[in-house]
């Protein structure tokens, strides 16, 4: 059995090594980490290329955002299960193995779910987001969605046929899969950077969401065209991979 852990990357070049280091000593299993570098201004760059290990580094041409960047990850993932992680130290390696022991016991995708403390418009955005998908995907019951989550490559695939311009995975995944798991965990503090998320983006989050995965008719939404599929269509390059 292999893992294939995906991490996007956004000027985090602080956070790096210590992530790296830590994957490595929680796990005894085969692994792949997939580093998505999503055109970084710090020395991100730098610090992916001296990287050591089972380490798979994807340099994106433009920005793609959270989301678009571990949907590129994917479409290289070689593991039977696949795992997304943030890159700024919050989420625990150690709790890579419970969300592999959750997802054995037959599930289709796992969440790890925190409790923790928001600011006041980020406990909005939240709540608007939480609210979407209790409401959308009634499946789902009283469980949450996070981008701490391991999902099976069989799922990844049919997330990987998504057609829309906009990419939002737990959107996608919940579409296909009525097989979800959670666990509970306690999530890090911060100690780089800070989010990059506001009031205005959050909201403008929620309402893509409903454009997209809510109840508007099919023929309404932009797709991306085969060419877009394959190909940066903005600077005609394509994603670099280089491996550490």
């Amino acid at each position: 059995m292999m893992l294939s852990i995906i991490i996007p990357v956004y000027n985090s070049a602080a956070s790096l090594e210590k992530l790296n280091k830590t994957i490595d000593q929680a796990l005894n299993i085969s692994y792949e980490i997939i580093f998505v570098n999503d055109c970084s201004s710090d020395s991100s760059q730098k610090v992916l290329d001296g990287l050591t290990g089972p380490v798979r580094v994807l340099e994106l041409p433009f920005n793609h955002g959270q989301q678009g960047a571990i949907f590129e990850g994917m479409k290289i993932a070689k593991g039977d299960y696949i795992l997304t992680m943030d890159d700024d130290l919050q989420h625990n390696p150690k709790d890579i193995s419970r969300l592999l022991e959750e997802i054995e016991k037959g599930y289709d995708l796992v969440y790890g779910i925190s409790q923790e403390e928001m600011v006041n418009y980020r406990q909005v955005g939240s709540k608007l987001t939480a609210y979407f998908f209790k409401t959308r995907y009634k499946h789902l019951g009283k469980k949450r969605v996070s981008s701490f989550r391991i999902f099976t490559q069989a799922l990844n695939k049919k997330a990987l046929e998504c057609p829309y311009k906009y990419i939002y995975l737990s959107g996608i995944m919940l579409k296909h899969t009525k097989k979800i798991g959670q666990v509970h965990i306690v999530k890090n503090k911060r100690l780089y950077g800070q989010s990059g998320y506001n009031f205005k983006k959050l909201v403008w989050l929620f309402l893509r969401l409903n454009f997209y995965y809510g109840y508007f008719p099919d023929f309404m939404k932009p797709k991306r065209t085969e060419y877009e599929k394959n190909n940066d269509v903005r600077r005609r390059q394509p994603a670099v991979e280089r491996h550490t």
